[in-house]
């Protein structure tokens, strides 16, 4: 994937690997939390449209802030 490449262009090679093991580490709790949000929200709401609502609303905000970061080279 092109994130790891950027990761090591951009980072010293100890720092690179702290970033690697902590943004593998998110995501494994972002799954397990996934799975137990979306069943609980299916069981409160009694569909999964607040799961899309939230999911969307994240989106937007990872856009904006996506939007607000300045380009740069990497020699």
């Amino acid at each position: 994937s092109i994130v790891p490449a950027y990761i090591s262009k951009a980072y010293p090679a100890e720092l690179s690997t702290t970033i690697f093991g902590g943004t593998n580490f998110a995501m494994a709790i972002g799954a397990m939390l996934g799975n137990f949000l979306g069943g609980w929200s299916k069981s409160s709401f009694g569909d999964f449209s607040m799961v899309y609502i939230v999911a969307a609303v994240t989106a937007v905000v990872v856009i904006g802030m996506t939007m607000r970061f300045k380009s740069e080279s990497i020699d």
